[in-house]
C-alpha cells in the first residue's frame, strides 16, 4: 500500500489527499462507498483505491510537504471530506452489534443452564407458569443470576391480559357498540366522515329515497314512449316498451258510441215530431236509429229529416247517376207496415270541403208516410261510410 498519502477516515490517519486533481465525480467507486456505512473489508478496499489513484494522477498537482493545497483540490472533494471524516469515526462495525433479547426459556432454570453469563443490556423472557404469566428477565452481572424484572409481560396482544378501562378492538364489541352521535342527515359521504357521520349520512340518503320515491316515479316522464306497437307486452319489454304496447292496444278498442239527437247535427221537417230519433259514428259509418210522429202526411220522395253537420255526413260517389241515392232505409208503423226509406246527397262528396257543403237528408219512398201511420220506428241500422 503508497504511503505518500491517505483518503483520511477518521483517527490518526492524514486529513488531506495525495496527488488527486480532477473531478471528484469521476470516482464512481469512491463514491459509492461513501454512500453507505462501509464494513472493514469495504474501508481496507476504499484506502487502495485511493493509494491506486494517488499513483495514477501523481505528478498532476503541486505537493507541499506531501499533500496537496486546498486550493488545488476540486470544489466537490472540498464539500466530501466532511462526509469522509464521519464515515471513519462513526463507523458501526459487524463485530460491535449485539442482539440483547437472549429469547423465551421454558423456566428460570432453563434460562440459567441456557445463558449462565450474559452480556450487560441481555434481557429474555420466561413462559408462564400457574402462578405467574410471562416473566421478564435482565442479565445481573453476576454469573448465573438473572434479575427478574417484570411479570405479566408479553411480546404481543394476545399475551397481554385485558384491563377494565383500555379494551381490546373486537368483532364481537363493534357489533354492539352504541352510535352515539347518530344524526340521519341527506348528505353526501366523504373521506374525512367519521363512521358515525358516514352511517347518518347513508341512512338519510336512504330515508330521502324512501321517502320520496311515490312522487318520484309519478313525475318521472315517459321518454322514448311509442304507442305505434300494439303487440303482446312480454317478459323482455322494459316499462316504457310495455306502457307504449298498452297504449297502442288501447287506442285500437273502439271507443264508446256516443248516441246524438237529429237536434245536435241536423233538423226535421215542420209537420215530423221527434221522439228519440238519433245518429250515432260507429268505426267510421254512420248509424240511425230511432222514432217519430207525424201531424201532417208527407207525400211521396220528400225530404223530412236534413242532416245539417258535416262531421255526420257520408261519402257520395256516383258520377253516373242524377239522383245521389246513397242508402235504403226501413221503418215500421203502428199497423206494423214496412215503409221504405231513402237517404240522399245533392251531390257527390268527396272532401272535407264537399262534405261542408253537400245537401243531405232522408226522404220519403214511393208510398209516402201519414198521420195514420202512429209512431213510426227506424230500428238502429248502418246508412253509409263517414266523409270525415
Amino acid at each position: 500500500m503508497k504511503s505518500k498519502a491517505h483518503l483520511n477516515l477518521g483517527g490518526s490517519r492524514p486529513s488531506n489527499w495525495g496527488a488527486v486533481k480532477g473531478n471528484i465525480d469521476d470516482q464512481v467507486d469512491l463514491i459509492q462507498l461513501l454512500s453507505t456505512k462501509a464494513d472493514n473489508d469495504e474501508y481496507i478496499a476504499l484506502v487502495q483505491r485511493a493509494d491506486e489513484l494517488e499513483g495514477e494522477l501523481g505528478g498532476k498537482a503541486d505537493l507541499v510537504q506531501g499533500t496537496i493545497p486546498e486550493s488545488q483540490l476540486p470544489n466537490s472533494l472540498i464539500q466530501l471530506q466532511p462526509q469522509i471524516n464521519d464515515l471513519g469515526i462513526n463507523k458501526l462495525d459487524k463485530i460491535e452489534y449485539q442482539q440483547h433479547f437472549r429469547g423465551l426459556h421454558d423456566s428460570y432454570a432453563k434460562l440459567i443452564e441456557a445463558i449462565p453469563i450474559g452480556n450487560d443490556g441481555d434481557y429474555a423472557h420466561i413462559k408462564e407458569s400457574q402462578n405467574f404469566g410471562r416473566l421478564s428477565a435482565i442479565w445481573s452481572g453476576t454469573p448465573g443470576v438473572w434479575n427478574i424484572s417484570g411479570i405479566n409481560v408479553g411480546s404481543n396482544t394476545d399475551e397481554v391480559p385485558e384491563g377494565n378501562q383500555n379494551l381490546y378492538f373486537k368483532v364481537e364489541r363493534v357489533l354492539v357498540s352504541v352510535i352515539n352521535g347518530f344524526n340521519p342527515v341527506n348528505t353526501a359521504i366523504i373521506a374525512t366522515d367519521t363512521v358515525v357521520q358516514a352511517i347518518s349520512k347513508a341512512q338519510g340518503q336512504i330515508k330521502n329515497i324512501i321517502d320520496n320515491f311515490a312522487s318520484n316515479v309519478r313525475s318521472t316522464l315517459l321518454t322514448g314512449l311509442n304507442t305505434s306497437n300494439a303487440t303482446k307486452i312480454v317478459a323482455g319489454d322494459t316499462f316504457i316498451q310495455a306502457f307504449g304496447k298498452t297504449q297502442a292496444q288501447l287506442d285500437t278498442i273502439p271507443s264508446p258510441v256516443t248516441w246524438v239527437s237529429i237536434a245536435t247535427i241536423g233538423r226535421l221537417a215542420a209537420n215530423v215530431v221527434d221522439r228519440d230519433l238519433q245518429f250515432a259514428k260507429i268505426n267510421g259509418i254512420l248509424w240511425v236509429r230511432g222514432s217519430f210522429t207525424l201531424t201532417g202526411g208527407i207525400t211521396a220522395n220528400t225530404p223530412f229529416i236534413f242532416i245539417t253537420n258535416k262531421n255526420y255526413k257520408i261519402v257520395a260517389f256516383r258520377p253516373n247517376s242524377s239522383t245521389k241515392q246513397l242508402a235504403a232505409l226501413q221503418m215500421h208503423t203502428d199497423n206494423f207496415i214496412i215503409r221504405q226509406a231513402l237517404y240522399f246527397s245533392d251531390h257527390n262528396v268527396t272532401s272535407d270541403y264537399e262534405a261542408e257543403t253537400v245537401s243531405q237528408s232522408i226522404q220519403t219512398g214511393a208510398a209516402g208516410i201519414g198521420v195514420a201511420d202512429g209512431v213510426i220506428v227506424i230500428q238502429p241500422m248502418p246508412i253509409g261510410i263517414l266523409a270525415i
